[in-house]
Formats: structure tokens, sequence, C-alpha cells
């Protein structure tokens, strides 16, 4: 079929069909391929303006160094940058050399600081921290404090409700005549001296028996005086309460039953007093546990006493804190606080208790450990010597001597101190200054009160010595010695053998 044919046939085709369906399109024949295009000659580049210097043409593209990759070719549909010479796309990529290619990004530090941990003796011990004060505590004393007021006003008005009902029925015994109000008296005397004998034997712990199979002779002799005294004292109870039956059966039925009535009064009075005077105590240490822990104290127990003796630091120093042994492997702060006193100074237990460790240690010396009541170990050390026959497993009361200052341990060389620790609970030690500081400060107090009381006293006794009448200058009615008639002087009558005149004698006595 010739071209012209074809040509006409496509034509109809299209008036009637349509543009034709993909598969149905002929295969071209080939055909000879066109030659090439010329390429158009560049532009060329515009004049400079007057007075311009012409644009440098651009420099060729340096060839690549020995053994060095040609740059990369530009992708597709991209040109080459200025002055770059175009790469060949057919040229071989080299491989990768480098092993770790494949690893992938580098992870970033991690953010937590981690401590290193430390070595040596302290490497347990927490980093230092400036003690604060524990409100919660304030509070918690103060509540107790504001308890223990009330308690005490509320025994107080009891006390003085049970004092009027004691005056009316003492008036009321008024009415029963002076026989049973005689017999009445002499009941209530003996009641008295029965209420004393056993707040006496209560407060005395005595006993009318004695293990005698470990005394020596002399602790012998005095459980058997204590022994006899005990029976003594037995004897005259039992002869009280004798009398007591016998004055009770003297009463009629009204006067007894008010003398009873008057007997519970005066003993619920007397109960009363010493809830009074409990009370009293409660209130002093509530006040003294407020002021601790506004002072920062983190623990606290009730009847501590100073542990050293006067003289000791003028000033308390709070040593807690404080670096020891920087530069060394013993590289620390200081877990207690140092007292400073004079070599031999008594120590003694703040709170009563047990001791637990008695003897020498490396850093401590001469050292003693006691647990007290509270729980609070307490540990006393450097000392220049225990006190004698105290030994593990004693029980000391507040006050007992433990030892004396010094500088033993790793304390050679310092001035003589006693190293206190605390540990409330068994614990991590705590700083004992502020509650310390505070006991000083209370005992120093009372101290300089009893000490101004005694002088005053003192000064009082003087005044009234010089003040006293002299019996030979002030003679009273008789008038000085100077106007006196020969013969009359307290002398001359006295060596003769005058007796004085009635009231001249008190005057000499």
């Amino acid at each position: 079929m010739s071209i012209a044919v074809k040509a006409a046939s496509v034509a109809i085709a299209l008036v009637l069909f349509g543009a034709p369906v993909a598969a149905q399109e002929a295969e071209p024949e080939p055909t000879t391929p066109a030659a090439p295009a010329p390429e158009p000659a560049p532009e060329p580049a515009p004049a400079p303006a007057e007075g311009e210097a012409p644009a440098p043409e651009p420099e060729p593209a340096p060839a690549p160094a020995e053994g060095e990759a040609p740059a990369p070719a530009p992708a597709d549909g991209e040109t080459p940058a200025e002055g770059e010479a175009p790469v060949d796309p057919n040229l071989p990529v080299p491989e990768n050399d480098d092993p770790l290619a494949d690893e992938g990004e580098g992870e970033e530090a991690p953010a937590e600081d981690v401590p290193v941990p430390r070595s040596g003796r302290y490497a347990n011990q927490p980093d230092f921290e400036p003690p604060t004060v524990q409100w919660g505590n304030v509070r918690d004393a103060e509540n107790r404090l504001a308890i223990a007021i009330e308690e005490h006003a509320d025994a107080v008005n009891q006390v003085r409700s049970l004092r009027i009902s004691e005056k009316g029925l003492r008036v009321k015994l008024k009415d029963l005549g002076e026989e049973a109000q005689e017999t009445i008296a002499k009941l209530e005397a003996a009641e008295n001296r029965l209420r004393a004998r056993a707040l006496n034997a209560f407060t005395s712990a005595d006993t009318s028996t004695a293990s005698v199979s470990a005394l020596d002779h002399d602790d012998l002799l005095e459980a058997r005086s204590q022994q006899f005294l005990v029976e003594t004292a037995f004897k005259v109870d039992q002869a009280t309460i004798e009398e007591i039956i016998r004055l009770k059966g003297d009463l009629n039925d009204q006067s007894l039953e008010a003398f009873d009535r008057l007997s519970r009064v005066v003993e619920t009075i007397n109960r009363m007093q010493l809830v009074v005077v409990e009370l009293a105590g409660v209130i002093e240490q509530a006040e003294l546990e407020v002021e601790v822990f506004k002072a920062g104290s983190e623990f606290f127990v009730a009847d501590l006493v100073f542990p050293v003796y006067e003289p000791y630091d003028e000033v308390l120093i709070d040593s807690w804190g404080y670096p020891r042994a920087p530069g060394t492997p013993d590289e620390h702060w200081h877990e207690g606080i140092d007292i400073f006193a004079p070599e031999g100074t008594p120590i003694v237990a703040a709170e009563r208790g047990v001791a637990t460790k008695v003897g020498t240690a490396k850093l401590g010396g001469l050292r003693v450990w006691v647990q007290g009541e509270s729980g609070t170990k307490w540990y006393y050390s450097h000392m220049s010597a225990i006190a004698e026959g105290l030994e593990v497993g004693d029980v000391v009361e507040v006050g007992d001597l433990l030892g004396y200052i010094g500088h033993s341990g790793n304390a050679v060389g310092t001035p003589d101190h006693l190293h206190l620790q605390v540990h409330p609970d068994g614990g991590r030690p705590v700083n004992p200054y502020p509650i310390l500081k505070v006991i000083s400060d209370h005992e120093r107090a009372e101290a300089a009160a009893l000490e101004a009381k005694l002088a005053e006293e003192e000064r009082r006794a003087d005044e009234e010595s010089d003040s006293d009448t002299d019996p030979v200058q002030n003679l009273g009615e008789f008038g000085p010695l100077e106007d006196r008639a020969e013969g009359e002087g307290i002398e001359d009558n006295v060596a003769d053998g005058w007796d004085a005149p009635v009231g001249f004698g008190n005057i000499l006595n």
C-alpha cells in the first residue's frame, strides 16, 4: 500500500472514530535518523559599560590530583556549577574503604550526672547539708505545750474547788461539839502520820527483807540496820493504825461521817497537788522542747543534762560539718561537736542508759558508747581516762561519771576536748549543738540565779549580824556604863556574884 493510501485511511479513521486506541496504534516504521541540529552559537557577552572593566572569563576546573576521585556528575537536568568541569556519568564510582561507614550517627552524652563513689573510711558519709529548723517538730511541740498548760490549769482549778469544800466541811465540824472536834483532830493527825510514812516508804523503796548470801560484813550490818528500821517503822505504823481505829470508835455516826467526808476531800487535794506539780514539770519540758526545735535541733530528749562539768567553753562552738583530715583518705566533715575543757574535767551521762562499748578505739581513743532510754546512742571520745569500774552492760543514771576530758586517739596534739556524737534511734548522727546549747544556757542561768540568791542571803545575814544588840554597850533601861555609880559596872557585878535584875539576864543570854 502506498503512503498516500495509508494517509487517506488514517484521515478517514480520525473523522469517524476520533483518537485511536493505544493498543491499536501501528508500530512506527524505522526511519533514517536525521542529522543532529547544529548547537546554537553562544551569545556574546554584553559589552561592558563605559569605564567598567570587562568581566573575567571563567577559569577551567582543575584536574583531580593523582589518586583522587573525580567530582561527582551533576544529576539529570542539573547543570554544573559555574567554574566546575562537566563529569562523565559513565565513570565508575570508587568503593568506600571506611569499615565504620555503616555504624550510624554517634550517641549523645547522658544528661544525668552520676556521682563517682568515694573510697576510704568515710565512703558512705552523705554530702553535708546545713541543718534547718524543722517547723513540723516545732508545731507538734507547741501543741503538746498547749495541752500541758490546759491540763495544769484544770488541775489547779480542781484543787481550788476542793479547798472550798474542805473549808465548808471544817465549818460543819464545829457544830459537833468540842469533844468530837478534839477526837477528829487527833484522828486527822494520826492519818497524816500514816500517809507521810507511806510516802517515805515509796520514795526510799524500803524493804523488810534482804538477801545476805552475797554481802560482805559491812553490807550485812547495813542490811540488818535497814531491816531493824523497817521493823520499827512497821511497829509505829501498826500503833498508828490501832489509834485510828480506836479514835473512830469514839465518834458517833454523824461525827464519823463528817470526818470521812473531810478525809476523802483532803486525800483528793493531796493527790491533785501532786498532779499539779507533775504537770508543771511537763510544761517546763514542753517549753524546753519548743525552744530546742526552734534552735534547729532534729531531735529532743527530756531531762537531759550537759555532759561536761564546768568549767568548759564560755561560748559553745557549733563545729558540726567542719572539714576534717582534708587531702587524706579519711577526709570527711565533722559528725559531732567538740566541747573544750581542761584535762581531767568530768564527763557525765547526758541521758540515763546502758554502756554498750567501753574501751579504746583507733580514732576516738578512750571512748564510751551509751544507749539512752530514748533509743538515742551517745558517743563520748578522746577521754584521758574512763571512770573506774565502768563496764559494758552497766546502767548509768543521768549525770553519772563516764570519764575525764583529754586528747586521746587521733586528737593527740589538739587542745583537750570531748568529741560528742548523737545518733537518734541508732541511725545517722545529727547535730547535737542546738539541744546542748539550750541545755547549757538553762543550766548556767539556773546556776547564776542560785549564786545570786546565796549572795543575797549572805548579805542579809551580815546586815542582821551588824544590827544585833550588843549586850555590853546597849543595856536598855539601865543606860550606858559610864553613867553608872561605882560598883554597878557589869563586870564587877558578875565577878561579885551579883544577880542581875529581871530582864537583865535576857540581854546577856
